[in-house]
């Protein structure tokens, strides 16, 4: 833990379980960027994660919002329900790669592209196809972390 002093604002700088986390203490008092830095690091202790920051789900954890979302769509509406089967096929293929316990913001296109699934070319294109939907869902639902607002498409 250390407190550093740049112009008139103080800054924390904190190693917590082999991670850095640092950021501003939004003061010019060295007496209130203490009590800054004793609240950031007894949230640290308490769950793991900084105050303000947002947790990233990995994608088995998205597939479960991803599928919620599939079934309350209307049966009038696309995608009718050969699609929605051939989602869950491919989530099931996907499910028994390492992709699944990738973090979203951590699947590059190096990973993608490196993905085999099964023997046959169909099964991988299945996959890609489904892994791309939720992909761009999850872009969608970026700014709405909880799901209060579904976009239909």
């Amino acid at each position: 833990m250390s407190l550093t002093k740049r112009k008139n604002r103080w800054y924390y700088s904190i190693y917590f379980n082999g991670q850095r986390y640092r950021g501003p203490c939004r003061t010019s008092k060295e007496q209130a960027a203490k009590r800054v830095e004793s609240l950031v690091l007894a949230k640290l202790l308490e769950d793991g994660r900084a105050p303000g920051s947002k947790k990233i789900l990995t994608l088995s954890d998205f597939s479960t919002r991803f599928f919620t979302w599939l079934d309350a769509l209307p049966a009038d509406r696309p995608p009718k329900e050969p699609t929605k089967k051939y989602y869950r096929m491919g989530w099931k293929l996907l499910e028994r790669t390492s992709m699944a316990g990738r973090r979203l913001d951590h699947i590059t296109q190096d990973h993608i592209a490196s993905l085999v699934v099964g023997r046959s070319p169909a099964n991988t294109n299945n996959a890609l196809r489904t892994l791309r939907r939720m992909l761009k869902k999850a872009c969608e639902w970026d700014n709405d972390p909880f799901g209060a607002h579904r976009e239909t498409r």
